[in-house]
């Protein structure tokens, strides 16, 4: 029994020393606002068949993580790194490609998800 005890602990381990280190990727998705008369206002993160990808006016490009929440920007050999306050949340990131650098602040979604609604009219009946 004690040896049926340690094995389940031990084949525990990777798992609780992994925890927290691979935030997964949801928490990034979200529209980011980059200050007044910046070359790009604003970049929007989706997630897309299990990736990251960017859109903004200036073009679309792919995040690939590197660390917890560094990000390499593939197609603009740049970097991005998200910020985090006090809570754990995502609130802004950093942009670095080539000689320039921006930070932008996470638009607060509302949580509100619009739901369809079918008039009663337009019920089927059987």
């Amino acid at each position: 029994m004690r040896k049926l005890i340690l094995l389940t602990c031990l084949a525990a381990l990777p798992a609780i020393f992994s925890f927290g280190q691979d935030a997964p990727l949801e928490q990034y998705v979200g529209k980011y606002i980059f200050s007044n008369g910046s070359q790009v206002p604003w970049v929007e993160v989706k997630l897309v068949n299990g990736a990251l990808i960017s859109e903004s006016p200036q073009g679309n490009a792919t995040l690939q993580r590197i660390e917890k929440d560094q990000f390499s920007i593939v197609e603009y050999n740049g970097m991005a790194e998200f910020k985090r306050n006090a809570e754990g949340k995502v609130t802004g990131v950093k942009v670095l490609v080539m000689d320039l650098e921006l930070e932008g602040t996470k638009e607060e979604s509302s949580g509100f998800k619009k739901k369809m609604v079918m008039p009663f009219d337009r019920v089927l009946r059987f």
